[in-house]
């Protein structure tokens, strides 16, 4: 980024001395050899700025999965929102969220009742209308790539998202809100996703997934209790 800064105003100064402009200035950089002095000022200071950024990433990382080890299950109340291209308001769903640290999760909708999501390792059980299926992340990706995301903030362990992702970390107020966005072009994968950590207990807050196209997916977390006894069934 330093560099390209340089080289831009490095062109600024070769327009200026091109015929017809008109001030000459020259290439001032290149005269006065001013370039690797300027690369060796600026680049140390770019350089501290990444490595601080990094530093607090790992920082959070290891909050997260220290918090994430003191918790044996997560019960709480959950809202869905899913926005389509073409619809102005997304389409609104809540119900309750089960987690046990064997890494099984369990969606179950108020309504209609019996509407459930399991995501269970590989293994997928939707339930909708009534109707039963199962599935896996080769045949569903999407439902694979949310139940990463979701085993990887409830068990802390933050490296099960995936490799291949841009990070910017933001503490603002009573949260951590981590943006991450893909490498390169990768189809597969979603536009952005936007996490938001508690400071409290470091748990999930919300999550925020841009799949590109006018389409979205939000869930936000709350009346959050840890550590509570619940049915299994509800992961069956």
């Amino acid at each position: 980024m330093v560099v390209f800064l340089i080289r831009k105003m490095e062109m600024r100064f070769w327009h200026a001395g091109k015929p017809g402009c008109r001030k000459t200035f020259g290439n001032p950089f290149a005269k006065a050899g001013l370039l690797p002095l300027l690369l060796a000022l600026l680049l140390p200071a770019a350089y501290a700025q990444e490595t601080e950024a990094d530093a607090k990433f790992e920082e959070f990382k290891g909050q997260v999965s220290e918090w994430s080890q003191r918790n044996k299950t997560i019960v709480c109340d959950f809202l869905q929102e899913k926005k389509v291209r073409g619809i102005r308001e997304p389409e609104r769903r809540e119900g309750r969220f089960f987690y046990d640290n064997e890494g099984k999760i369990a969606l179950l909708y108020a309504e209609p009742a019996g509407d459930k999501v399991v995501m269970d390792g590989d293994r997928f059980v939707v339930v909708n209308a009534g109707k039963r299926m199962e599935a896996t992340s080769a045949s569903n990706p999407m439902l694979g790539q949310m139940s990463g995301l979701l085993q990887g903030c409830m068990t802390g362990n933050l490296s099960g998202i995936g490799k291949g992702w841009n990070h910017r970390l933001e503490e603002t107020g009573e949260v951590y809100r981590l943006e991450l966005l893909p490498q390169g072009r990768q189809p597969k994968r979603p536009k952005s996703l936007t996490l938001v950590f508690s400071k409290s207990d470091m748990t999930l807050e919300e999550l925020r997934m841009e799949e590109g196209e006018g389409f979205m997916t939000r869930y936000v977390f709350k009346d959050k209790q840890r550590n509570v006894a619940f049915d299994r069934s509800v992961f069956e």
